[in-house]
């Protein structure tokens, strides 16, 4: 099931919960709970749990990495992009202060290192080591072109290859609206191998790439494209080697790509209208449909299931906690 079950539920939903589960492409909607933000913070783009199973991990807008602890604690400091970076100027600030804060979007942990890798808007791909603090930067640029706005990474947990995408090199976060309304084709697909520490790039010309993932079996990723409001299939072995396929359409645009225990991913389709998320196989067919928000300033950058649960996150700054969804 993908849901937390919620105390008081009946053994008559449970069981009827479970057939509409079953069914293909089911549209549900869940109550939630939520882990809130230490205050003023806000807009946790992405989340990442620990090889231990701890957190949720998420970054917000002032350039901070967060861990919540427990309910009786909640989210304490983890670690920053930054190494200069003043808790003066930046803790608490929203993202316009990214160039010197930091703006961490995409997050994920090596299971067996248990390094944290981070897509940072400003500062590149970086890494935090276990005890969290400040990270160490590892590539700001790919074949003598600067990253201008890295947005979601991935990682092979069999090679430690770390997959990212530059959602542009003409347009930084701040002018996204910007790129989508020229239609910008500047984005890439690339990686990085830990151990040669090199970056390479798989694919140009996107248009402003959003996420990514990696398959169960490391033979393809998926990455969506906000441009043309889809995701593709880049194929990294087999015949199709180093060739991309349409994998799935958006009524709106996706954003991040979660991959659950199964191989399945999540993705948020967020509309003018609503905010869903959909669970999709590896052949691309919709599996599931969750309704995630009719509110048109919350719109959901990423659905992440992890132990049964659903965690959902915003960018907006108007979000300042993290949902878990329950039946």
């Amino acid at each position: 099931m993908y849901v937390c079950i919620c105390s008081g539920m009946s053994m008559l939903f449970s069981i009827s919960l479970f057939f509409l589960l079953s069914l293909p492409s089911v549209t549900l909607s869940f109550k939630s709970t939520l882990l809130p933000l230490p205050s003023n913070t806000s807009a946790p783009e992405a989340l990442a749990f620990d090889p231990a199973g701890a957190g949720p991990y998420t970054g917000v807008s002032d350039g901070r990495i967060l861990k919540y602890l427990n309910p009786r604690v909640g989210f304490v400091d983890f670690a920053v992009s930054n190494p200069t970076r003043s808790k003066l100027l930046c803790d608490g600030s929203n993202s316009t202060k990214g160039p010197a804060c930091g703006r961490p979007l995409g997050l994920e942990f090596n299971v067996k290192t248990g390094i944290l890798y981070v897509a940072d808007a400003y500062f590149g791909l970086v890494s935090v080591a276990t005890g969290g603090g400040v990270a160490t930067q590892l590539a700001t640029s790919a074949e003598n072109v600067p990253f201008r706005f890295l947005n979601a990474l991935d990682i092979d947990q069999d090679t430690g290859i770390v997959y990212f995408v530059d959602t542009s090199t003409k347009f930084p976060r701040g002018k996204f609206n910007e790129g989508l309304l020229s239609k910008d084709k500047t984005g890439r697909l690339m990686k990085y191998d830990p151990e040669t520490r090199e970056v390479t790039v798989l694919q140009r010309k996107l248009g402003m790439p959003t996420g990514v993932a990696v398959s169960k079996a490391g033979n393809f990723l998926l990455y969506t494209e906000a441009v043309f409001g889809r995701a593709q299939k880049f194929w990294l072995t087999g015949p199709k080697a180093k060739t991309s396929e349409i994998f799935a359409t958006f009524e709106g645009r996706g954003d991040n790509i979660k991959r659950n225990g199964k191989g399945e991913f999540w993705i948020p389709d967020n509309s003018n209208t609503t905010s869903l998320g959909k669970r999709f196989g590896e052949d691309g067919k919709v599996l599931e449909t969750v309704t995630l928000s009719e509110e048109p300033a919350i719109r959901h950058s990423e659905v992440q299931e992890f132990e049964g649960k659903i965690y959902l996150v915003s960018a907006g700054l108007n979000v300042n906690y993290v949902k878990i969804l329950c039946g």
